[in-house]
């Protein structure tokens, strides 16, 4: 056995030892207390989540740029902070129900890790919600608010592009510049 065979089952041992005191702590949290039957049953219940149900492996083949980084959470958050008083307003105006529609969004991510990222980061955003994926067309199907008119759509498809723009060069090797 080589030492490259040893060190990456050394890794996988600790990834999957740390999954498994993970779940344990969750288990303890839901049940709102530590007894030993319930530290016991979660100690069980994890290990056969991670030896029966295993997760594939997510290749990660990337550096985090720390400056990008730092960038697209505060895009995120400024989105966050504009959408849910866009939505607020919405919910308390005497008008009635808001505009909304239903639109495909084309994303050019190459790393599934990075494309499912900027999903989540579309469906936090008040305003969206994510309806489905197409993996193989690298596309989403959103619930937007407001969709009123064309501009909307083409407003958001340039805030989507440019979270997109952000995700690349934050996460994904020579992209997004």
């Amino acid at each position: 056995m080589s030492r490259l065979g040893s060190k990456e089952q050394i890794r996988e041992l600790v990834v999957r030892g740390g999954a498994i005191i993970w779940l344990i702590v969750v288990w303890v949290l839901l049940w709102g207390e530590a007894t030993p039957l319930i530290v016991g049953s979660g100690v069980l219940v994890s290990v056969s989540v991670i030896v029966f149900l295993p997760l594939p492996r997510v290749p990660v083949g990337t550096r985090v740029r720390l400056g990008s980084l730092f960038v697209l959470c505060l895009l995120i958050a400024r989105d966050l902070v504009v959408s849910s008083f866009q939505v607020a307003w919405y919910a308390v105006r005497p008008a009635g129900a808001p505009p909304s529609g239903i639109q495909w969004v084309k994303l050019r991510m190459s790393s599934d890790l990075v494309l499912t990222l900027a999903i989540l980061a579309l469906t936090l955003i008040p305003g969206t919600v994510v309806l489905a994926i197409d993996r193989v067309h690298r596309r989403v199907q959103v619930h937007l608010i407001p969709s009123r008119n064309e501009a909307d759509v083409k407003k958001f498809e340039a805030q989507t592009a440019a979270l997109e723009r952000w995700f690349s060069r934050a996460f994904e090797q020579g992209k997004g510049k």
